[in-house]
């Protein structure tokens, strides 16, 4: 498994544009949706969505901000023993760095996880591996625990539930 290594930049419903504060409500879709002009722009990405997405058991889903036709981030996950394991999770490369168009996109892909972990009936538990320099990061942002003294991180039941809260409103608002 690879180590997540994305930066929790903001926890809000939606992604916020970098330059005008512009809010914009997100959805995310699987990647088997995306439109030919969307997948073509992943040549720029650090990882290989493409094979990712034949990868047997693991579903790769994509973080479509409203009128903007490009994908603003990819989450690969599948249904572990009792937990979501999120295997990769990358935002778009122009929503990397200090001028990144959207701030807000990791958080939107983990509060999904979190929320496909209540549905499949684990609790909410979801598992990752941090790259080391980010396990207090993620610890502080997303209320992640570390699992002894490795890499793994784990999202419990509360932190989880706080996450998919903030994220969705409603529970008829949870994506499945």
């Amino acid at each position: 498994m690879s180590e997540i290594d994305e930066e929790i930049d903001l926890l809000a419903n939606s992604v916020v544009h970098g330059t005008t504060g512009q809010v914009f409500p997100t959805t995310i879709v699987p990647f088997t949706e995306l439109t030919a002009p969307q997948r073509s722009d992943l040549e720029r990405w650090r990882f290989k969505w493409r094979e990712e997405a034949k990868r047997k058991g693991r579903d790769v889903v994509a973080l479509l901000a409203e009128g903007s036709g490009a994908v603003q981030g990819l989450m690969s996950l599948e249904p572990a023993e009792g937990f979501v394991l999120v295997h990769l999770l990358e935002s778009a490369p122009h929503n990397v760095g200090q001028n990144k168009l959207f701030r807000g996109v990791p958080g939107n892909l983990f509060a999904f996880a979190c929320a496909r972990s209540f549905a499949s009936k684990f609790d909410g538990y979801v598992g990752f591996d941090a790259k080391t320099e980010l396990i207090e990061h993620y610890k502080v942002t997303l209320g992640a625990e570390q699992v002894g003294s490795s890499s793994r991180m784990v999202i419990a039941a509360e932190n989880s539930l706080q996450l998919v809260e903030q994220y969705y409103k409603e529970s008829d608002q949870w994506p499945l």
